[in-house]
């Protein structure tokens, strides 16, 4: 029964209640705001709220513009309407390249 449920973040049908594209982009999520608060222990005053807050946003915009290049670079790969063809493989794909970038990003 469970299987038939929604996506409870994008409502797509049949997920499980959560489908794989939002999978990925709920770790994507976490995993930044990990980092952030990792380089926050490494860099800012530990006492100062905005310190860590700081470096947590640098963290995090760093680590987004990572991201947001990755899908970019992915479509240049693709064929003209070769996504359009499979719109839930295609943001499962999507996303996942974006957590693979994040991941990638993270050592540094």
């Amino acid at each position: 029964m469970r299987q038939a449920l929604p996506c409870g973040d994008c409502g797509q049908r049949r997920s499980a209640g959560l489908c794989e594209a939002c999978g990925y982009r709920r770790r994507t999520k976490a995993a930044i705001t990990e980092a952030g608060l990792v380089a926050a222990t490494w860099a800012a005053d530990l006492d100062a709220a905005a310190d860590v807050a700081a470096v947590a946003t640098h963290v995090r915009a760093t680590l987004e513009a990572d991201i947001e290049a990755a899908p970019e670079q992915f479509l240049e790969l693709m064929e003209p309407g070769e996504l359009e063809a499979n719109p839930v493989a295609a943001a499962s794909v999507l996303t996942f390249n974006a957590l693979q970038a994040m991941q990638q990003a993270l050592p540094e």
